[in-house]
């Protein structure tokens, strides 16, 4: 609600340009928490209700933070899990990893972003010499493929170096990627509707009524 309310704030006096969750899944356990306090009977979180409370709750966390006309982080932990695939002796097992969060939200908490990175180390030469580093990936791998670049942006690896300069330098390939986009192509344009412009066609597109359904026509 805070947040909300600074996003209504005219732009030259916004305090604010980022919103951050630090953890998600450090969120979903507070749920959890809140939901066996509010039923002491219940003791642990179990059962239809508790795992409903946990969805609507995380649902709402989620659509009213990309609501908001911000950039959006946020941060979560890892889990390993194992993937059998196959059956007999041609079974095979391999590692995939996932969000550490429950319910429904560990599958589909990364469609709404745009970028999902990983935090872990590399290898660079530096010098001759090979040198780890640390760093952001957003390249999909078999162990790894929830990650992704929408906007196909980012080299295999991005140094992190804990600074300032870490966000600035992904808002300035954004950027740079930004400014190679050419307009696409004109196909058309949408007539305005009658009453809303100087030159809109009459009966082309129906304007919302006052009040009650809108009114019948035959064109669409």
């Amino acid at each position: 609600e805070f947040m909300a309310t600074e996003c209504r704030r005219p732009w030259e006096q916004r305090r604010y340009w980022t919103f951050v969750v630090d953890t998600v899944d450090a969120f979903e356990r507070k749920v959890k928490d809140e939901w066996v306090r509010a039923n002491p009977t219940a003791q642990t979180f179990t059962g239809y209700s508790a795992w409903g409370y946990l969805e609507s709750k995380m649902g709402m966390l989620f659509t009213r933070m990309l609501n908001l006309d911000m950039n959006i982080l946020v941060l979560a932990h890892h889990r390993e899990k194992t993937i059998k695939e196959g059956t007999g002796e041609t079974a095979t097992e391999r590692q995939e990893l996932g969000i550490r969060l429950q319910g429904a939200a560990k599958d589909n908490v990364f469609d709404d972003f745009d970028l999902v990175g990983w935090m872990g180390v590399y290898w660079e030469a530096v010098d001759g010499q090979r040198v780890q580093k640390r760093g952001l990936t957003f390249k999909k791998t078999p162990e790894r493929p929830f990650l992704k670049d929408r906007l196909n942006m980012t080299p295999p690896w991005i140094e992190v170096t804990f600074s300032e300069d870490d966000y600035k330098n992904l808002f300035a390939r954004l950027e740079e990627r930004l400014g190679e986009l050419s307009a696409s192509q004109e196909i058309g344009e949408i007539p305005r509707a009658a009453g809303f412009g100087p030159s809109a066609p009459a009966g082309l597109v129906v304007s919302p009524g006052r009040t009650g359904a809108l009114p019948p026509t035959e064109q669409r």
